[in-house]
């Protein structure tokens, strides 16, 4: 053999090599073409109903919702509605009746005292429970006698204080009473005691006057101690 014949021979060789790689590719496109076309026959041919059941799935969980909402709404008690509407009643049936007859039904419940014009500051008993003492913004001091605290017009004594009464207090003597009052800017703290007129009416004299009790800072409150 000649050199010539020996480079037909390798040229040859790889051109038979070429030929079987290129055949293979070929080969598996073409079986990749036709899996792909028998899948989609098979997913026209078998119905889609039959290849998922899912209705019953879907039951299953709406039941164990409905029951998991009928266990939270017991957890829950009554809703905003329900009791929106218990209080309407409620309150249509009490149109009729008065603020004082409500409250009497509390069991706590003795007695309303009326005749201040404005909010009460504070109230005090006297040592023997049968006097009640109490400041009003309408500048008033009552002195109310509570023999029976269920009378509904008990007597009482006033005095007018100078600045509004936001506390007081029984004296150690028998009808004087200490009052602390709020000025501007000033605190002031006063006392009186009950004297009676030629016709037997009790009046209240202020017998003394501090200003500012505690400096600079405000008092807001006043408690008495009877020996």
């Amino acid at each position: 053999s000649t050199p010539g014949d020996a480079a037909m021979s390798s040229t040859a060789k790889g051109v038979l090599v070429v030929a079987g790689v290129s055949g293979a590719l070929i080969i598996g496109l073409v079986a990749l073409l036709l899996l792909r076309c028998v899948s989609a026959v098979i997913q026209l041919v078998v119905p889609k109903s039959v290849a998922k059941p899912k209705p019953k799935k879907k039951e299953a969980h709406v039941e164990s919702s409905t029951a998991t909402a009928a266990v939270d709404a017991v957890n829950r008690g009554p809703d905003l509605k329900s009791l929106i509407k218990d209080q309407q009643k409620a309150s249509k049936a009490s149109k009729g009746t008065s603020k004082d007859d409500q409250a009497s039904h509390h069991e706590l419940f003795l007695n309303t005292l009326k005749g201040h014009g404005d909010v009460v500051c504070s109230v005090a008993w006297s040592a023997d429970g049968t006097q009640l003492l109490t400041t009003c913004e309408d500048m008033m001091v009552r002195m109310w006698e509570l023999l029976d605290v269920t009378n509904r017009n008990p007597k009482f004594r006033h005095l007018r204080a100078a600045k509004p009464p936001i506390g007081a207090a029984w004296g150690d003597a028998s009808g004087s009473v200490t009052v602390l009052m709020k000025g501007t800017p000033d605190y002031l703290l006063a006392g009186y005691t009950a004297t009676a007129d030629k016709d037997g009416h009790i009046n209240y004299d202020q017998e003394w006057l501090v200003t500012n009790p505690h400096g600079r800072e405000p008092a807001t409150m006043l408690v008495g101690a009877v020996k």
